[in-house]
């Protein structure tokens, strides 16, 4: 029996709040729609979704940004650069105290305890009704000349792909990763992990209308400020993906 998954994504928003009444609408709708239909359906932020170039993320330290995103059903978010280096490590800290979705990250520690935050978690698994195991994995650019004096420690992502990979292969039917990586990192995990089934781009603002397959994994990218919405889908027959899809 084939079952469908939808995937719709955001990436590198940068706090363009002109386009965000119409994404909300959207992602809404679509998740309505697709549930209404009996099929599955993930709702992701790929990062850089503030950015205090705007007075209203500036003067709220992003609170307010995480309130617009809490007005739509996310499913995971993973953090970009502007989130992670845009804030001191007590507003990074308190940014998502609010917040009703979980933040995936896998690739950044607390320099004084070596442990992923306290907000954050390396990855999450969700299952849909049919039964299907979706891992979601999250990753941020490493930049680690500016991590490291805000109190982080990044992480590449060969220091922590194979472990979670391992955890993830006997435990999900499709993973997903939530690259903050850029375009260049990604073509790079596709070539080596052929356990990853879809790479979900940003940081680098690369637009992939039909996505680009490498090794089996398909990966994607939806450009910069909401001005595209990015909509995967996979097929599965049995819970063995055998289609993905973007558009």
């Amino acid at each position: 029996m084939e079952t469908k998954i939808h995937f719709y994504h955001v990436n590198d928003l940068h706090s363009h709040f002109e386009n965000w009444p119409k994404i909300r609408r959207y992602l809404n709708q679509k998740k309505k729609e697709h549930q209404a239909l009996g099929e599955s359906v993930f709702l992701f932020d790929i990062g850089d979704f503030l950015d205090r170039v705007h007075p209203l993320t500036e003067a709220t330290d992003g609170y307010a940004n995480i309130m617009l995103m809490n007005q739509v059903q996310y499913d995971a978010v993973t953090i970009g650069n502007n989130e992670g280096i845009g804030n001191s490590k007590n507003i990074l800290n308190n940014l998502y105290r609010d917040a009703n979705f979980p933040i995936v990250l896998a690739n950044m520690v607390d320099n004084e305890d070596d442990r992923i935050p306290g907000w954050a978690k390396p990855y999450i698994i969700k299952t849909t009704d049919e039964g299907v195991r979706v891992g979601i994995i999250g990753l941020t650019a490493p930049l680690y000349l500016s991590y490291i004096p805000n109190g982080w420690l990044p992480k590449e992502s060969f220091e922590v792909l194979p472990q979670l990979l391992t955890e993830l292969r006997t435990q999900t039917d499709v993973i997903v990763l939530l690259s903050h990586m850029g375009i260049i990192e990604d073509e790079h995990m596709a070539e080596m992990y052929e356990d990853i089934d879809v790479i979900i781009g940003a940081h680098t603002h690369h637009v992939l209308p039909q996505g680009r397959k490498i090794e089996g994994t398909l990966l994607t990218g939806g450009g910069k400020w909401g001005t595209y919405i990015g909509h995967t889908t996979i097929t599965l027959n049995q819970n063995i993906p055998i289609n993905l899809e973007t558009e």
